[in-house]
């Protein structure tokens, strides 16, 4: 029994597909789950178009999605600006220094 995060997975697979051999969209094409683990799925997918049973392999990576940045050019004024901001400062809590 498939679950509804591998039907999403699935279709979301068929409607960018196409078969290799004819070219024809495969969003609409009948499948069968051949087998799904952590990391791994087969599908096995039937062309409407040219008959043609096409195995299709998708290897699952968990990789943390690095973030762009925005690059910040910070002056020597502001480091210098903060450095005597922090050496003056005398209040109980940083909330004080942020203006909090």
């Amino acid at each position: 029994m498939e679950s509804p995060k591998i039907t999403k997975v699935v279709e979301k697979i068929l409607q960018q597909a196409a078969c290799p051999r004819c070219g024809a969209h495969l969003q609409d094409c009948a499948y069968d789950v051949q087998s799904v683990s952590d990391e791994r799925m087969v599908l096995e997918l039937d062309c409407d178009r040219c008959e043609s049973i096409l195995t299709l392999e998708g290897i699952f990576k968990r990789e943390v999605k690095k973030q762009d940045l925005p690059r910040v050019v910070v002056s020597p004024e502001t480091v210098h600006a903060v450095g005597q901001a922090l050496r003056t400062f005398r209040g109980q809590d940083i909330k004080e220094l942020l203006g909090q």
